[in-house]
């Protein structure tokens, strides 16, 4: 079994297959045709990709291959330094370069500044947890666009919808794996909860209380230009939502759609300060009233069907 889903392989092991370094991978010719460079073009057909079939190829090379008639690929995924992670030096506060070691070395990530490695490993939420942690939300993100920018997996797509049911499901499996290191269901520090009084009973019981939510720009494909995304369709998806467990939603990202909160950056920093300054009787109103842009397109700011209180 995957030493990233075996709760009983060694934690060497499990941290090695989890934190890997993020220069680049070595896989199999067959699994090589799924790696996708930005913009979408097949990496296997760019200088990202660097085949070898003789014998003497890289320690990281999948067992078997590297050999004549099953090559091993070695595909650049942030490069040497990270110079190469065209997604990290185009978002906010993202660096030019970082380290891409992983362990056991940790070269340079964490950071505030790298935005494309793993930033949340099971233990360092432990860790949290243990110094005082008591709550967290754990969002779905993803972002379409900024997903066409960096090396990816074909089969993932771009999608929102697609990113948020595997994280939401990653977060289960999470909670499930966690439970396994720690003796069985229910003995593991990470309980997700699904309403305030799950939350509070699962932090009186000393464990990190999990709320899952979503980050993304086009929920349920509800684009600008989506004459299907009416209130009815929204409203069913909405009960979906539910029903998988997600009660925070955050129904824009960086780009607008037909569920934005906003238009820019701008416009969010003002709904952000509207909310900010108003007393606190008034805060629903910034979550479920229906609201105008500056450009007078209709914008939702939430479903009270979805947000918890918590």
């Amino acid at each position: 079994m995957d030493p990233l889903r075996d709760p009983a392989a060694p934690l060497a092991a499990a941290r090695a297959r989890a934190l890997p370094n993020s220069d680049c991978v070595s896989v199999s010719e067959a699994d090589a045709a799924n790696y996708l460079s930005p913009g979408g073009v097949p990496a296997t057909t760019t200088s990202r990709a660097e085949t070898c079939d003789d014998g003497s190829c890289w320690p990281q090379c999948p067992a078997g291959t590297g050999v004549a008639g099953n090559a091993c690929v070695k595909i650049t995924i942030h490069g040497a330094d990270g110079t190469g992670d065209l997604l990290n030096q185009l978002v906010p506060h993202g660096s030019d370069s970082h380290g891409v070691f992983g362990y056991p070395d940790m070269n340079g990530w964490p950071a505030f500044d790298g935005l494309t490695t793993q930033q949340a490993y099971w233990e360092w939420l432990s860790r949290s947890h243990d110094h005082g942690l008591k709550l967290i939300v754990m969002l779905a993100v993803n972002n379409s666009v900024l997903c066409q920018l960096a090396m990816r997996l074909g089969a993932f797509g771009c999608s929102d919808d697609g990113a948020v049911a595997r994280q939401i499901q990653g977060a289960k499996d999470l909670q499930t794996y966690i439970d396994g290191r720690a003796g069985g269901p229910g003995l593991g520090f990470y309980r997700i909860v699904y309403s305030s009084e799950e939350a509070r009973a699962a932090i009186q019981a000393g464990k990190l209380a999990v709320v899952l939510g979503t980050e993304v720009d086009t929920s349920w494909g509800c684009t600008t230009g989506a004459a299907f995304c009416n209130d009815g369709y929204i409203r069913d998806r909405v009960a979906e939502y539910h029903a998988q467990g997600i009660r925070v939603v955050y129904c824009t990202t960086t780009i607008r759609s037909a569920g934005a909160c906003c238009l820019n950056w701008e416009c969010y920093q003002e709904f952000s300060h509207q909310k900010r300054s108003a007393p606190p009787d008034q805060w629903d109103r910034f979550r479920t009233e229906p609201r105008r842009s500056r450009a007078g397109s209709r914008t939702r700011v939430g479903a009270p069907r979805v947000v918890a209180s918590l």
